[in-house]
């Protein structure tokens, strides 16, 4: 059940899409609600039921706070203790479940047990469009954090992957196991929170389905998959609650990242005591930049849990070519797409650095305009300026200390449109950016 709550919710939700929601403030009333909502059979009802209203709580306490400090931590987690009554959480404890008690799930996992062909269809659909995401052969080494009952798993294992998957409940690893000697394949198991490795073993893809919400020390369980990774390796995030700035559900998640306040959520919460999490997508852009990943997302079309984030590790030299997302936070971005060999700013530019033992930023940049242009480029209070002549390239060093959060590009602008009436670029332009690299201070790349 608690797969299938995860899974259906954004269906139900969307289909009550119609009604407007009901914020409720008082948590007895919400819980109330909550138990009236389930008064129906069927898993679908129920859910959509339960999208028709949200816990609205003040959220003020989260206004001025850091959203990666441990004072934002510690209001979520206060914000957890009320709703849940726990006094503290526990992952290996708090997210187990006894839902492999229920059913036969070795021969009747998710999605098959939702006995609806189209549930059925738009699961084989997002796995479909993961799986070309994931774009590996034969042979290639997979680990799968929070696996349940393993479904994308076992179609990797079925392709012939060596296949690991890591969970912390027993039951479902044990579902896992029985539906591999049915079918002749082998994938290896351990029971183990979110970053645990498997010995020294590198990985070339690490998947989260449906599973890195419950995450609460997302930021520590990112930097020690880094290093887990092979060089070419990458973080495949499906199915996650991530909000972007235009979704129409921001009341679920008025916080840049925390608990998520629909009923299905609270539910959960308060009744099993899970960590149910939510990202801005800003946010989670920005998490994954301090934790030294470069992030790319891929939309499943006709299925939003098929979307896919991902988010690949770089050590010296950030993939410039790549058309990765770039942002911080609160939204600042400035940044046009990657055109390969450069990529430009819109004049005002900010880069998340990465929460590495780095001692300095080299950026290689270009004036591609037909006029002189100022550059300025900035890490907390240092600076480094340049006049760049017009097809001028320079390379700006900026030392770095721990502390440093952004890098800042800020340089003239022009319209390509305007010095080229034959151009069909209407952009606003800055300076092009060719390169940003990270030394450790030895003299060298890191």
């Amino acid at each position: 059940y608690r797969t299938a709550t995860s899974a259906a919710y954004r269906q139900m939700a969307a289909e009550a899409a119609g009604q407007k929601r009901r914020g409720i403030s008082d948590l007895g009333e919400m819980l109330t609600e909550i138990k009236h909502a389930l008064e129906v059979d069927t898993v679908g009802e129920q859910l959509t039921r339960l999208s028709r209203f949200y816990y609205e709580i003040d959220t003020s306490p989260f206004a001025d706070l850091d959203p990666f400090s441990q004072a934002y931590q510690e209001q979520v987690m206060a914000t957890y203790r009320a709703i849940s009554s726990n006094s503290r959480y526990d992952a290996m404890v708090m997210e187990r479940t006894d839902s492999t008690e229920e059913f036969d799930t070795a021969s009747w996992p998710i999605p098959y047990r939702f006995a609806d062909s189209r549930m059925v269809g738009e699961f084989l659909t997002c796995y479909g469009w993961i799986l070309t995401t994931l774009d590996v052969k034969a042979g290639a080494d997979i680990l799968e954090y929070g696996s349940g009952e393993g479904q994308l798993s076992i179609q990797l294992a079925r392709m012939g992957c060596h296949v690991h998957a890591i969970d912390i409940e027993a039951r479902f690893l044990d579902v896992i196991k029985r539906q591999c000697r049915a079918l002749g394949i082998d994938i290896f198991t351990q029971i183990g929170r979110f970053g645990d490795g498997i010995g020294n073993k590198k990985f070339d893809r690490v998947i989260f389905f449906e599973a890195f919400h419950h995450c609460f020390d997302h930021q520590d369980a990112l930097i020690r998959i880094h290093d887990q990774l092979k060089p070419d390796g990458f973080i495949c995030f499906s199915g996650e609650p991530i909000f972007s700035a235009q979704s129409p559900d921001r009341e679920l998640l008025p916080y840049h990242w925390g608990l998520r306040l629909d009923g299905e959520a609270i539910r959960a919460i308060s009744e099993f005591g899970w960590m149910e999490l939510g990202y801005t997508e800003a946010y989670f852009i920005e998490l994954l930049a301090r934790c030294g990943y470069a992030v790319e997302s891929s939309r499943c079309p006709g299925a939003w849990r098929g979307d896919t984030y991902l988010a690949r590790p770089y050590h010296d030299c950030y993939p410039i070519e790549r058309n990765t997302l770039i942002s911080t936070h609160d939204g600042r971005s400035g940044w046009h797409p990657s055109e390969g060999t450069h990529r430009w700013t819109d004049g005002d530019a900010w880069f998340p650095l990465p929460a590495r033992d780095y001692k300095s930023v080299d950026v290689t940049i270009a004036n591609l305009s037909g006029e002189a242009m100022d550059v300025e480029l900035s890490c907390s209070a240092r600076q480094a300026k340049i006049n760049l002549i017009s097809g001028q390239e320079a390379r700006l060093t900026l030392e770095l200390v721990p502390d440093d959060k952004y890098l800042r590009i800020q340089s003239g602008t022009f319209r390509a449109k305007l010095e080229n009436s034959s151009s069909s670029d209407d952009r606003t332009l800055g300076v092009a950016v060719k390169a940003i690299e990270f030394s450790s201070g030895s003299g060298s790349p890191s």
